[in-house]
C-alpha cells in the first residue's frame, strides 16, 4: 500500500455486475493481485450465471434474478456495499498492474472517476468495438474531464450516489451514460485517470456489435436529450430532431469514423474502419427511432 492510501484502511467495495459471463472468475482473479488490495473492504460480485470464483474471503457472491440487467445489479452491489468509496468493473474487463492503486489515489482528490480502457481486444469485432465504444476513454490519453464516463472502470464516493441516486434500471443501454450526467447535473465533475488501464474483451460478432449500437443510438440519443440543459447535453446530437440522424446517417458517420481515428494511438487498428464506421451507421439509424419514454 502506497503512503498516501495508509489512512484509509478497508474502504473501498468493487462490484463486478454479472449476467453469464465466463471471464468472471479471471477478472475477480486479477483484482485480487493488485497492489494496494488493502483499502478493499470487499468484492461483490453480482449478478446471474455467475461461475466459481477464486477464494477470498473479500469475495462475496450476490445472486440476482437472470431478468436483472447490469444496471439492476450495479444498484443491489451499491445496496450491499460497505465501503464509503465504489469502483465498478465490468465482468469481461481485465485490470492490468496499478490499476487499482490509480483509482483509490484519484477518489481521494476528485468524486467521480474513469479508468482507461486498451484499444487491442481478441479478434476483429471486439478490437473494432472498443474503438467506437470507448475513444473518449483509449490508453494514451491525457487526464482530463469528460461529459460522462463509462460504468465499466469507474470510481464513485458514496456521497455523490447519496446525492443523485442509483442507476437508471429502466433502461437496457447506457445507463451509465445517464447516470454520470445526473451527477454533472448535481455538481460533481467527472475526471479521467490514464494510469487506470483495464482490458476489455468483450465476446461479440459482426451481428452483435451492430446490433448493440443500433440499440445504443435508440437510448443514448434520448439520454442526451433528457440532459440537454446539463453538461454534455447541449451539443448538437442533443438538439438536433431524430429523423436527421436517420437522414444524414452516412455523413454523421463520416465524421465520428474520423474522429475515433484521428489519433495516431488508434492508426494500428486501421483495420477495423469498415466495422466502426458501420457501427456509427447503426448508432445514427438507431437515434432515428428513439424510445418514446426516454425523449421526455
Amino acid at each position: 500500500m502506497t503512503g498516501k492510501l495508509q489512512h484509509l484502511g478497508s474502504t473501498i467495495s468493487i462490484i463486478i455486475p454479472v449476467r453469464d459471463e465466463p471471464q468472471t472468475a479471471r477478472a475477480v482473479a486479477t483484482v485480487l493481485t493488485q497492489d494496494c488490495l488493502d483499502v478493499v473492504a470487499e468484492i461483490l460480485v453480482v449478478g446471474s450465471g455467475i461461475p466459481a470464483l477464486p477464494e477470498d474471503a473479500r469475495v462475496v457472491r450476490v445472486e440476482t434474478n437472470s431478468a436483472c440487467l447490469p444496471g439492476a445489479n450495479r444498484n443491489r452491489g451499491i445496496e450491499r456495499a460497505k465501503g464509503r468509496n465504489l469502483i465498478f468493473l465490468d465482468a469481461d474487463c481485465c485490470p492490468r498492474p496499478g490499476w487499482l492503486c490509480a483509482l483509490a489515489d484519484a477518489l481521494e482528490s476528485v468524486p467521480v472517476v474513469s479508468g482507461a480502457v486498451a484499444l487491442g481486444a481478441d479478434g476483429y469485432a471486439a478490437t473494432a468495438y472498443n474503438l467506437t465504444t470507448f475513444s473518449l476513454f483509449r490508453e494514451g490519453l491525457p487526464k482530463g474531464t469528460r461529459p460522462f464516463l463509462p460504468t465499466l472502470t469507474l470510481g464513485v464516493r458514496r456521497e455523490v450516489i447519496d446525492a443523485v441516486g442509483l442507476l437508471d434500471e429502466t433502461l437496457a443501454r447506457c445507463e451509465d451514460m445517464d447516470w454520470t450526467m445526473r451527477m454533472v447535473a448535481g455538481g460533481f465533475s467527472l475526471a479521467f485517470e490514464p494510469r487506470a488501464v483495464v482490458e476489455h474483451r468483450p465476446t461479440t460478432s459482426l451481428r452483435l456489435a451492430l446490433s448493440k449500437w443500433w440499440e445504443s443510438g435508440q437510448v443514448s440519443a434520448g439520454v442526451r436529450r433528457r440532459h440537454r440543459r446539463g453538461a454534455g447535453g447541449s451539443s448538437a446530437l442533443a438538439r438536433c430532431h431524430p429523423l436527421v440522424f436517420g437522414l444524414l446517417s452516412p455523413v454523421l458517420a463520416c465524421g465520428a469514423t474520423i474522429r475515433v481515428f484521428w489519433s495516431p494511438d488508434s492508426w494500428r487498428h486501421f483495420h477495423t474502419l469498415p466495422l466502426v464506421y458501420a457501427t456509427k451507421v447503426a448508432w445514427c439509424l438507431g437515434a432515428a427511432r428513439p424510445l418514446g419514454g426516454i425523449c421526455q
